[in-house]
């Protein structure tokens, strides 16, 4: 490692806000586990955000500590609200079709699910965005 105490940078790969863990990847190489006790109060930390941190010693493996943001990633482009309503109107009529299905008692095929996951993730990232 050669990095206790030395000021890294990385990127934010995730962080869990309910159980303060997170995982940060090092512009050295390589991932770093970041718990929350590492972050100022308040701070809040987005999976692809620039950071600054140390390495510390811990008893499970390295850890970062003293993270500092540089750099929060720039906001996606929402969707306009014509392009929003088609897809509402695209998951009104997949969401039909499954529960049509499952009133014959049956279940949707896997290639229904996958449409029906990605049309929900889609209009869950925009919602987020």
């Amino acid at each position: 490692m050669g990095e206790w105490g030395v000021v890294v940078s990385g990127v934010m790969r995730w962080f869990h806000p309910d159980r303060r863990l997170g995982l940060l990847g090092r512009d050295s190489g390589g991932d770093l586990l970041v718990h929350g006790s590492a972050l100022p109060p308040g701070m809040l930390l987005v999976k692809g955000a620039r950071v600054e941190f140390t390495v510390d010693d811990h008893p499970r493996g390295p850890r970062a500590a003293a993270v500092t943001v540089l750099e929060y990633p720039a906001p996606r482009a929402r969707k306009t609200p014509h392009e929003m309503v088609t897809l509402l109107e695209d998951l009104i009529r997949i969401l039909d079709r499954t529960s049509e299905g499952y009133r014959h008692h049956r279940r949707p095929s896997p290639a229904e699910t996958a449409t029906l996951t990605t049309v929900l993730r889609a209009l869950a990232d925009d919602l987020d965005a």
